[in-house]
């Protein structure tokens, strides 16, 4: 049977998301580490103040596809799917200026052409083992948040020598305010989101992936089953603002990460002829799952579940797990700078990501008694996440020394959940039902993360001394750099034991 549709979406982006007053960040005792002025001695220490610093923006954006498929079964036996879908999308400009206004990205519809296939194969022709599996090309549809590098944030920092240590004093001013030096003193302003109109990839690949699945699933008996299956999917381009350095400010440019144009971009802005080529973003998921299933039949229902998995890569993906779940698609802070996925040793800093979890196992059931009373139990037990030591380098997060996977996982994780129904009938056609859903039921209080930071503050490096390899250890010590207490101690416990009561007059 042949399918086809076309779809039309519209996305708005309405936001008006800034400080309403400065912000002030104290730093106390301690010197201003700068990129365009090295080490500044201070009086009591430093200030940082954003004004203004925000995205402010409403726009609009047409999204078109276009889709044709068709299901086809041969000898009762095998049955193939197949299709393809194509798109057509921009990313609208934030800026009010009328030079301004083209779509700064857009891909047509023969840029997005996406194959599908898939099978299902009925062994014996009774449904007592069926071997499937399929294979896909996938294109995200880009987020309105890529246009904050055209014009949507506003991001200014003015940096003060703080002259006293009545932090009170300081108020909310024009910046920059030169006219109290006995409070503080100007060092320098820098404009950390200059507009990037004239940088985004000319020849910009859309965000993509390929995914392919195997497996079968074996009927054991009239109500159970057993099922394995096979998962693998990849990034094939990924798209981010990839973040360069410059004295005036820090300057985005939107493309492929691992492209010959990004690249080279960072080459000739950095006037650095021999730096190392931008990685491309990699994030591999390989998956094998095992599950038995008990379909509800003589008052109970229940399964077995288990997944070994591997996640590996630089990149993981929309949200950003490297910045503990930001969720700012295309414009995170994975590719901000070119050190950021280079070791100390200029080795790329590739591997297991910080969600990776290669042993989980799940187990649930429900039984019904007779009087009325239902009982459901769920349970899981799952591997701990890979912790990767980070150095505050060149005010940039999710810079590793020493790799990814550094200092060994977080704690086994586990929780038993249940839930307790109880149906009381009355009047022919009613019920009146009380029910108690208990989450951690053991009161199970485990960390879910080890803070990974080695030192407070920032530290600034020059390119030179980066390409020619250093030792953050050593580094550390000889700048006499505070250490952070909070390293590799563990936080971010699980909730604690939560019951809700319900009741229910079903009629």
């Amino acid at each position: 049977m042949v399918k086809a549709g076309v779809q039309m979406v519209r996305i708005a982006h309405n936001i008006a998301d800034g400080n309403v007053y400065d912000s002030n960040f104290f730093v106390w005792g301690m010197p201003y580490s700068s990129p365009n002025l090295g080490i500044v001695p201070t009086t009591y220490g430093w200030c940082r103040v954003y004004d203004p610093y925000g995205i402010f923006a409403d726009i609009h954006s047409m999204r078109w596809a276009i889709f044709l498929q068709d299901s086809w079964t041969i000898a009762k036996k095998l049955t193939l799917n197949y299709g393809i879908r194509m798109e057509k999308e921009d990313v609208p400009s934030f800026s009010d200026l009328p030079e301004f206004q083209e779509p700064p990205a857009k891909f047509d519809f023969a840029d997005k052409i996406a194959p599908r296939f898939g099978f299902a194969y009925d062994v014996f022709g009774d449904n007592s083992l069926k071997v499937f599996g399929s294979i896909g090309l996938y294109y995200d549809v880009m987020k309105l948040w890529l246009g904050q590098a055209f014009g949507g944030l506003k991001w200014i920092s003015y940096i003060y020598d703080i002259k006293t240590l009545d932090w009170t004093q300081f108020e909310e001013t024009t910046h920059p305010d030169t006219s109290r030096p006995d409070l503080y003193e100007l060092i320098e302003s820098r404009n950390m989101a200059i507009p990037s109109y004239d940088t985004i990839q000319p020849d910009m690949e859309p965000y993509s992936k390929i995914e392919y699945t195997l497996g079968l699933q074996k009927k054991l008996g009239e109500d159970f089953s057993l099922t394995a299956r096979f998962l693998h999917n990849r990034i094939l381009w990924a798209i981010e603002d990839v973040g360069i350095e410059t004295p005036e400010g820090l300057v985005y440019y939107t493309g492929n990460p691992g492209s010959d144009w990004i690249s080279d971009k960072q080459r000739e802005v950095l006037e650095l002829p021999g730096l190392l080529p931008c990685p491309k973003a990699r994030r591999n998921y390989y998956s094998v799952n095992i599950s038995l299933d008990k379909r509800f039949s003589n008052n109970w229902m229940g399964g077995v579940n288990y997944t070994w998995s591997l996640l590996w890569g630089n990149f993981s993906g929309l949200a950003s797990s490297d910045e503990f779940g930001r969720t700012d698609p295309n414009v995170e802070r994975f590719f901000d700078s070119w050190i950021l996925h280079r070791d100390q040793n200029l080795n790329e800093t590739t591997g297991k990501l910080p969600t990776d979890r290669p042993h989980q196992l799940k187990i649930y059931g429900s039984y019904t008694f007779d009087f009325g009373l239902t009982v459901g139990l769920y349970t899981y037990a799952m591997s701990g996440t890979p912790v990767s030591r980070m150095l505050p380098l060149n005010n940039l997060q999710g810079y590793y020394p020493v790799g990814r996977f550094s200092d060994g996982r977080t704690p086994f994780l586990t929780r038993t959940d249940l839930y307790l129904e109880y149906n009381i009938k009355f009047g022919g056609k009613y019920r009146l039902q009380f029910n108690a859903n208990i989450t951690n039921l053991f009161n199970q209080k485990i960390a879910q993360r080890k803070y990974p930071q080695y030192c407070l503050g920032t530290i600034y490096v020059s390119n030179a001394e980066l390409l020619a390899g250093f030792d953050y250890q050593e580094l550390v010590e000889r700048l006499d750099w505070p250490l952070d207490p909070r390293f590799l101690k563990p936080g971010f416990y699980t909730p604690s034991i939560d019951v809700r009561l319900g009741v229910k007059f079903i009629f």
